[in-house]
């Protein structure tokens, strides 16, 4: 097992994707400008959010795959009905709930009041960040826990460490002025991000080297059982 693997628990992969996913963020952050560009790159409905969803989208299909054509106890099963459900939900909550502006067209001319509406879905009920917080919050303490916790929570210990890497990213980030509202949406993305690479990492085992029992991912694929068909 290389080096990188032991300290972080990720495949070369999979630690250079928690790598580029905080290295990026702190890039869009940095250097976001109050041009056209920027504005359809980085506020919502521009393509960072659109790609949050997709990756949402594409993590929740494969989970709720998994739960169909997984021969694996109820239990796990039960697991990747919950992800997959969850991902769907968060598809929702990312759009708004088809609310508003699904898409940015800062030429609308009902712009001002189409724009971000408030209300409407669990997410503003917190206000911006806490949902991402709460996810930082929940991977740094389920792998603070570890090894107790992922024995019933099938979260590779990789996983748990690439949230938190992808998290520090903030203290490399100017935060003053419009960029602060743009960390929510940063977070959202890193987030989604590392979920998928989740979701294809329990079907093809290439982002983590320890499995959510902390068996070798090898003998941790036997025990999947997955129909061919």
């Amino acid at each position: 097992m290389n080096s990188i693997s032991t300290v972080t628990g990720c495949t070369r992969i999979g630690f250079a994707v928690a790598l580029a996913s905080a290295a990026v963020s702190a890039m869009l952050v940095n250097g976001y400008q109050p041009t056209r560009a920027w504005k359809y790159l980085m506020w919502e409905g521009g393509v960072l959010e659109w790609l949050t969803a997709l990756s949402f989208v594409f993590a929740g299909g494969l989970y709720l795959w998994l739960w169909r054509a997984s021969r694996e106890g109820r239990g796990r099963r039960a697991w990747y009905f919950f992800f997959g459900a969850g991902c769907l939900v968060l598809v929702g909550e990312e759009l708004n709930w088809g609310q508003g502006m699904l898409v940015l067209d800062l030429d609308d001319p009902a712009f001002e009041a189409r724009y971000n509406i408030q209300g409407g879905n669990l997410h503003n009920l917190f206000g911006p960040l806490v949902p991402a917080l709460l996810f930082v919050g929940l991977a740094v303490g389920l792998r603070i826990l570890a090894p107790w916790s992922i024995q019933f929570v099938p979260l590779p210990v990789g996983f748990l460490n690439s949230v938190a890497m992808t998290a520090l990213s903030v203290l490399f980030m100017n935060l003053e002025g419009d960029r602060f509202l743009l960390l929510d949406e940063v977070l959202e993305w890193s987030g989604a991000t590392l979920i998928l690479c989740l979701a294809l990492h329990h079907r093809y085992a290439w982002f983590y080297s320890l499995g959510p029992t902390s068996l070798p991912w090898g003998k941790w694929n036997k025990s999947l059982n997955l129909e061919s068909s």
